[in-house]
This record gives structure tokens, C-alpha cells and sequence, in this order.
């Protein structure tokens, strides 16, 4: 049998068979095609659902995941200590300052950083002044009462006036300068109530041999000076609470071993050792110590015993502050006044 062209070579072997084989592909693959279209709509359903539900399956569990380190629910070790109830507090520098004899005004008995306290000298003791060598005293009682140690300790003059314009027309000495009525206002500052120190004026050196007691001094003899001495100049010995005061009668150098006097008595006995120092007055010591930075600096511990400047709580020391008028001040210091502050500074 002849087998139609356009057959495979398949196809031509087997003859009708092969024919029909492939009548019978035809068909089929017609009918495939005929209903391709519903069954892959029907087929991609399924798949287009599963695709969605597994989307948001990983959605849910991360967000899962998420919550779960949100809430801290994960297991863990810890520790924890707390130091409670810190507190911060500042120190204080506090002082009273008590007058022996309060002569206006009021004492500062308890503690204050900025107190106007007691007057010390005034009409009450001071008031009609003439030349000798009596001292007019009155005492400070200062008290350190802060919880800070202090760094530094000092007394000064503030508002120093040499002649005030409450002096009358009798008084011709200058206002200032050599002569001022300061210059012969003595002034004397001791530490201490039993055997009181001398502060002020600054010892320039001490006895190397002792002077009895109603003996004729006309040289004294020291340790080696420690500053020059002019001729003329008033000088004073200073023991325990007993001065006496010298006049020179000649120049004495740095370094000298003997002072020159004009002859005087000795009103008491001075040991070796006696302190000698020229005679302080109001106008020095108001121009030496002007301000904190370059005041008297004072010794802490109980009447002065501690170290300068160094003053613990309840440090305390009576000063006694002694004046008179210089007995060889002559008539143009008649009605004069002189004024002065005394200021105690303690700084931390």
C-alpha cells in the first residue's frame, strides 16, 4: 500500500496504523486546546492562594518575632545595687566678735560672715586724751565658728582718717603725712589673757641680758637687730603684759647688739629674752595693714597657739588693744581726733 506524502518516516513503516495514531494526536491535542483556558484559570486559583497565604504567614511571624523581644519576655541574668540619699552641703566661715567693754553699738555673740559689731574706743574711753605712758585698753574676743578650716586669718584698718573734721581749731597738726595725729596715737596689739603676746608692733629683736627692776637703763642689750633703728625713735620692751617705753639716743645699724637710751629707770624687771619693738601707732599700723591681702596675719588655736592663719571651730582669742597718747605729743595735737575700723577677716 502506498503510504501518503507529508507522512513521518514513522509513520510510512507502520502504515495505517501510523496513520490513525496520528488522526487519533490531532484530536487530542484539539481537545487540549479547546479546554486549556479553563483549566488554567481553575490550576492558577490554588496557586494565587497559596502564594497570598504564605505571604502572610512570614507577615504573622515576624511580627510575632518582633513582639516577643518587644515584651522582654526573653530569659536573662542581672544585677543591681543603689547608693540612697546623697547629700551636698557647703561649708561655712563664721566668727562672734565680743568687746570687753562695749562702748556703742552691740557685740556679734553669735556667729556671723558680715557683722558690724561693738565700738571699742570712743567718748567712753577714749574721749579726752592726754600725754603719758597710761595705756586706755579694751579687748576683742574673736571666735572662729565655721565648720572650714580657715587658709588665711587677718586683722586690718579700714575708713583710717589721721584727723577727722571732728578735731576742734585747737589742733594745727597736718591732716597727713609726718606730724598727722596718728603718729601719736600709740597703739599696742597683744594675744592672750594670762601672759598675753605681742602682735603688733613686729618685734625686731630680744634682750640678751636681763634689766632689773628700778635699775638706770641707758643701753640695752640684744641680739642682733633685725632692722636699722633711727636716733630718736621710740622703742619698746615688751614682756608677758609689762612694757616700758625707750627713747634712743643714737642711730643703731642692722645687726647691731646694743641699743642706745636716753637714761630712764626700769619700771620693772625684763628677763633675757624680752621682746623689743618699735613703738607701734595707730597711723603705721593703719598704713601697713590696708586691706585682706596684706593684713596682720593671725595665729589660730587658743590665744594664739596654732599656726598663722590656721583657725579650726572654736579657736578662740581674746586681743587686747591698747592706746595712749604719745607722752611727748606737744600743743598741735590739742583736740585732734583720729578714726579707724578694725576689721577681723577669716577666708577658707
Amino acid at each position: 500500500m502506498r503510504v501518503p506524502s507529508g507522512l513521518i518516516e514513522g509513520e510510512r513503516t507502520y502504515g495505517a496504523a501510523g496513520l490513525l495514531g496520528r488522526i487519533q494526536t490531532a484530536q487530542a491535542a484539539s481537545l487540549l486546546t479547546t479546554i486549556t483556558p479553563a483549566v488554567a484559570t481553575a490550576t492558577a486559583r490554588p496557586r494565587a492562594f497559596h502564594a497570598t497565604f504564605n505571604k502572610l504567614m512570614v507577615s504573622v511571624l515576624v511580627l510575632a518575632s518582633v513582639g516577643t523581644l518587644a515584651s522582654g519576655t526573653l530569659a536573662s541574668f542581672n544585677a543591681q545595687t543603689v547608693n540612697p540619699n546623697n547629700t551636698f552641703q557647703d561649708g561655712t566661715v563664721l566668727m562672734s566678735n565680743v568687746a570687753g567693754s562695749v562702748i556703742s553699738g552691740s557685740n556679734c555673740a553669735t556667729a556671723t560672715n558680715n557683722g558690724t559689731c561693738a565700738t571699742l574706743f570712743g567718748a567712753g574711753n577714749a574721749g579726752n586724751l592726754k600725754p603719758s605712758t597710761t595705756d586706755i585698753s579694751n579687748t576683742a574676743t574673736i571666735t572662729y565658728l565655721g565648720s572650714l578650716t580657715t587658709a588665711d586669718f587677718r586683722l586690718w584698718a579700714a575708713n583710717y582718717t589721721a584727723k577727722t573734721a571732728s578735731s576742734t581749731a585747737q589742733c594745727t597738726a597736718p591732716s597727713s603725712g609726718a606730724g598727722n595725729p596718728g603718729t601719736a596715737m600709740d597703739l599696742m596689739v597683744t594675744v592672750g589673757a594670762a601672759s598675753p603676746k605681742l602682735i603688733y608692733p613686729a618685734q625686731n629683736t630680744t634682750t640678751s641680758a636681763a634689766i632689773a627692776n628700778g635699775a638706770t637703763v641707758t643701753t640695752i642689750t640684744v641680739n642682733a637687730t633685725t632692722a636699722a633703728i633711727a636716733n630718736g625713735s621710740e622703742i619698746i620692751l615688751y614682756n608677758a603684759g609689762t612694757n616700758q617705753q625707750f627713747t634712743t639716743s643714737a642711730a643703731v645699724a642692722l645687726g647691731a647688739t646694743s641699743i642706745p637710751v636716753v637714761s630712764q629707770t626700769a619700771s620693772a624687771a625684763f628677763g633675757i629674752g624680752t621682746q623689743v619693738a618699735p613703738q607701734g601707732t595707730l597711723d603705721g599700723f593703719a598704713s601697713s595693714y590696708t586691706s585682706a591681702a596684706n593684713g596682720l596675719q593671725l595665729k589660730g588655736g587658743v590665744n594664739g597657739a596654732g599656726s598663722l592663719g590656721v583657725w579650726a571651730a572654736n579657736d578662740s582669742s581674746v586681743f587686747n588693744i591698747n592706746v595712749h597718747l604719745d607722752q611727748a605729743a606737744n600743743n598741735t595735737f590739742q583736740g585732734c581726733q583720729s578714726q579707724s575700723d578694725l576689721v577681723w577677716y577669716a577666708s577658707s
